[in-house]
């Protein structure tokens, strides 16, 4: 991050870009992605970060490395008892009754709605849409000049973040929250860009929306 002279970005979207580009960077170099494979018939409490354990665990046996696969397999242990302890006491009659049936393996009727991406995206257009909105008086700036933020005000607020769903961007939560101390310097220029230009990011209009069918069983996108 120190590296990037963030200052001399004077479009956002270009320093948003750029920001994001850094840190997929970094991500694929540091914490490249890996693949398991979950399958039904593995117990509720597997999770793909145990089965990434097994085999390295496996591959650490096979080599000869016999103590090192024994610390794996207490960290194993250790994330299995977690999971399965978070289990307990969570919810009602339902959420037992769906762990029952993992455990059993008892296959649940589910229905399959044919609609396209698109059929969903026009939905929630529609519904977001009012034929009678008026614009806003845009109200007079001139002389006026935005309360910019600190560099220790973005720290704070980035280390106070919770957990959330993975947005449009593709990076977790604990991204910002963990690396706080590298990223505030880089968003406070981005954050105080836009206060002082008056321009929001194109990169952060767009949303990720995951329908949730308030029926057991809907029969279309409107369910």
């Amino acid at each position: 991050m120190d590296n990037i002279d963030f200052d001399v970005l004077l479009q956002i979207d270009v320093a948003l870009n750029q920001l994001h580009n850094l840190i997929t960077s970094c991500l694929d170099f540091h914490c490249p992605i890996k693949r398991v494979k979950i399958t039904s018939k593995d117990p509720p409490f597997m999770t793909p970060g145990i089965k990434l354990l097994l085999r390295k665990k496996y591959r650490l046996r096979q080599k000869g490395r016999f103590l090192e696969a024994v610390n794996i397999g207490y960290r194993i242990r250790e994330i299995v008892f977690n999971n399965v302890n978070s289990r307990r006491g969570q919810g009602g009659s339902k959420e037992w009754w769906e762990q029952i049936n993992a455990l059993t393996k008892k296959s649940v009727s589910t229905n399959t709605i044919n609609a396209e991406p698109d059929d969903f995206n026009h939905h929630y257009a529609n519904i977001s849409t009012t034929d009678s909105y008026t614009p806003p008086v845009l109200a007079q700036t001139e002389g006026f000049a935005p309360p910019l933020l600190s560099i220790n005000q973005v720290y704070h607020e980035l280390k106070r973040v919770k957990p959330t769903a993975c947005g449009h961007d593709g990076l977790q939560y604990w991204i910002s929250k963990e690396n706080a101390h590298n990223l505030a310097r880089c968003l406070n220029h981005i954050f105080n860009l836009s206060l002082s230009s008056s321009i929001f990011p194109e990169t952060l209009k767009f949303s990720k929306i995951i329908p949730l069918p308030k029926h057991s069983k809907p029969l279309d996108i409107f369910q």
